[in-house]
């Protein structure tokens, strides 16, 4: 029987502390990438003693293991928390009632204004019967009653006035319709919001605290939800007059946990998800792959002509430092981690809950550049204008959609890739209009040489012309290429009259060829590029051009 006491005097203890109802404001969230840490300030009055602080109308979606609970003021000890469920179909079954009644009330404005509608078209058909019966009335009865044109324009003027009313009507009805289909749309999605908020449940976080006196006491109530994400976005600008390259980095950030982030001090993080188990690697064994199709080509085994290279080291200009003195930078709070790195926006800012994107600026990065212009004439025939930095932000550039401006002038989209700190960015800005360039094969000739042992033979002259429209003089990297042999029985030639490259050769690129050329205002340059293949007979070898 005295065990049975004891245990009884628990919840009864339990039920005797105090609650109190406190008021809580969300004031700073962390974005992740598939979560979000979100902390909660919450003002109390404690009595002495003991007392339970009650916190609720928090998101469903909080994780109740990640609640994290902390104070200051008078001096209180907190011994412990607990989440609770709360659901709120009672408390919204006066607004779903309400909101019902609503789109009940429109849809029966929209049934009237449809039944005038099927009146009017009652009453067209009728003006059209009564047209073709009229004609026909008329015509059977010709010879007994004479045609009198009175009559006759008495009944057009009657039948022009009737149609004409009708098609008046008609647009009246049309106009009205539209209208209320607007709110009967804007009270459909009321009430559906209403509905699923009453089918809602929502957490009280219940915080068992001890004062030594009464007194204010601040409450930080911090919990990770699921559903939160962001994505870096840009705009990048390149102001050509000033060789100033200007990366703007903003933040969309979805979240879906039910709840508002309003008026938030924002925090968007790099951090991935941590995995506590380390790779344990097996072992890895070799053996020969059965060989299914003799005379298959390997990729390794592939001619160079049927990959695209693409363009190597481009053509740079000098930038003046005066650019900088110019210009006023604006940067997020950025904290670089040992494995992630934190941009807290400037400004507060507000989230939706319901998962409508919301863009925040983090910050604006002014960086002197280099300004290019490249072109590989074999690919397009366009000359790509492109700006190359480094970058001194001191902070990573993430990899996310761009949106690029020349100028003022919105010139495309693209992707921009990650750069860490202190690496090399390159960016292309799309074709220069005013620089052409057109590269044509003026000769493809295919004969046979040899006296003894005969050999096909393929001889080429490609010619490209580049023009300069401006006003001042650029350089411009042309990149072309020459077929590589892989096959001792192919031999390539470069012959003589060809244009001799000024740039250095890349190694992991062999054939592709790299002139920088330098046109004055308004001027035009050639660029000759002659070459043979030669090879047995009978074999014909991929990747010519």
């Amino acid at each position: 029987m005295r065990i049975v006491s004891l245990a009884l005097l628990v919840p009864i203890f339990a039920w005797a502390q105090p609650s109190v109802d406190v008021a809580s404001h969300i004031d700073a969230v962390t974005v992740y990438q598939g979560s979000a840490r979100v902390t909660r300030i919450a003002r109390v009055t404690l009595p002495r003693g003991d007392v339970r602080a009650v916190i609720s109308g928090i998101s469903a979606q909080l994780g109740d293991e990640t609640v994290r609970v902390s104070g200051r003021g008078v001096p209180a000890k907190i011994f412990g928390v607990s989440v609770e469920r709360t659901t709120h179909g009672d408390a919204t079954s006066t607004e779903v009632r309400n909101a019902r009644e609503a789109v009940l009330h429109l849809e029966n404005q929209d049934r009237a204004l449809l039944d005038a509608q099927h009146a009017l078209e009652v009453k067209k058909n009728f003006i059209e019967s009564l047209k073709s019966t009229y004609a026909e009335e008329r015509t059977k009865n010709l010879p007994s009653h004479p045609l009198d044109t009175r009559e006759l324009a008495n009944m057009a003027d009657f039948i022009a006035r009737e149609d004409e009313r009708i098609a008046e009507a008609r647009r009246k009805l049309d106009a009205q319709r539209r209208d209320l289909a607007k709110s009967l749309t804007a009270a459909r999605d009321t009430l559906t919001k209403i509905e699923a908020k009453s089918g809602q449940t929502s957490k009280t976080v219940v915080v068992d605290l001890s004062s030594e006196k009464s007194g204010e006491f601040n409450l930080e109530i911090s919990y990770t939800v699921p559903m939160a994400q962001w994505t870096p976005q840009w705009d990048v600008r390149l102001d050509t007059d000033k060789r100033l390259l200007s990366l703007t980095l903003l933040s969309s950030i979805e979240q879906h946990t039910g709840e508002d982030w309003r008026d938030v001090a924002l925090t968007v993080s790099t951090a991935a998800q941590a995995a506590l188990v380390l790779p344990d690697l097996g072992s890895q064994y070799l053996e020969y792959r059965r060989q299914l199709f003799r005379g298959a080509m390997s990729p390794q085994e592939a001619p160079s002509g049927m990959a695209l290279n693409g363009a190597a080291r481009h053509a740079e200009e000098d930038v003046s430092e005066s650019a900088l003195e110019e210009a006023q930078t604006v940067s997020a709070t950025f904290a670089q981690g040992l494995l992630s790195a934190t941009y807290t926006a400037p400004r507060r800012e507000t989230v939706d809950g319901a998962g409508n994107p919301h863009r925040a600026f983090l910050a604006t990065y002014l960086l002197p550049t280099k300004i290019g212009r490249t072109a590989a004439p074999s690919v397009t025939g366009q000359v790509l204008l492109f700006a190359k930095t480094k970058n001194e932000t001191g902070a990573e550039l993430l990899a996310g959609p761009a949106s690029i401006y020349l100028g003022n002038e919105f010139s495309g989209r693209g992707l921009m890739q990650l750069v860490p700190a202190g690496d090399d960015l390159k960016l292309g800005f799309g074709a220069d209009d005013r620089v052409k360039i057109e590269r044509t094969i003026v000769e493809r000739r295919h004969e046979t040489a040899g006296v003894f042992s005969k050999e096909e033979l393929l001889r080429y002259d490609i010619r490209t012309r580049l023009r300069n429209l401006r006003d001042e003089a650029i350089d411009v990297l042309v990149v072309d290429r020459i077929p590589v042999s892989r096959d001792q029985t192919i031999a390539v030639k470069v012959l003589d009259g060809t244009t001799p490259t000024n740039q250095p050769d890349d190694p992991e690129k062999p054939g592709v060829r790299k002139t920088l050329v330098h046109l004055e205002p308004q001027s035009e340059q050639v660029l000759e590029l002659r070459y043979e293949v030669r090879w047995p007979p009978g074999r014909q070898p991929n990747g010519l051009e």
